[in-house]
């Protein structure tokens, strides 16, 4: 693990990237996500 670690620091391993949009957002998300330019997840935060 401390070896994935430190190539995260480095910079050769890349995480995953990822939008996150408020609820109230959910037809932006969906036209991006129909769209096929999306790279990574699409998160909908959802606050109660």
């Amino acid at each position: 693990m401390a070896r994935v670690a430190d190539l995260l620091d480095q910079g050769v391993l890349l995480g995953t990237r990822t939008t996150t949009l408020p609820w109230d957002q959910v037809q932006a998300a969906h036209r991006l996500l129909e769209s096929g330019r999306s790279v990574g997840k699409t998160v909908l935060e959802v606050v109660p």
